[in-house]
């Protein structure tokens, strides 16, 4: 990737970052923390969709979603009565719907991870269990 643009994480309750690589602004993975009604309002969606019988950020503190390329992670977030803040990173394709690769899931797992560490840090948060 050769493009980051991130919002500001000060104390942010949804904070998004958008990477690429094609030189024309583009984008490539999208991220996204929430934190606090933002988690809530996120997590609450995924229970009342209910489109899948794979495990949601409604269900568990980790995992793939549905959508190839997308993965979800969690913290402990000390504000709010401990509801827990929710990262997102997803793949968005330039070729349409082709399957991710491995190395693309990979590279997704890795991003969520960095970010979601960063983020948790800055809003006080344990440490993010991700995928």
């Amino acid at each position: 990737m050769t493009t980051a643009r991130e919002t500001a994480r000060a104390g942010a309750p949804l904070e998004t970052c958008l990477l690429g690589d094609d030189g024309l602004g583009n984008h490539r993975y999208s991220l996204e923390a929430l934190f606090g009604v933002y988690a809530t309002r996120l997590k609450a969606g995924y229970a009342e969709a209910r489109y899948t019988a794979n495990p949601t950020p409604a269900d568990v503190p980790k995992g793939q979603l549905r959508d190839d390329g997308a993965y979800w992670g969690t913290a402990a977030y000390p504000v709010d009565g401990g509801e827990r803040a929710v990262f997102v990173v997803r793949r968005t394709s330039p070729r349409g719907h082709e399957r991710a690769t491995a190395a693309e899931r990979t590279y997704a797992r890795t991003v969520l991870r960095t970010f979601a560490e960063r983020s948790a840090k800055a809003h006080g948060c344990a440490a993010p269990t991700t995928p």
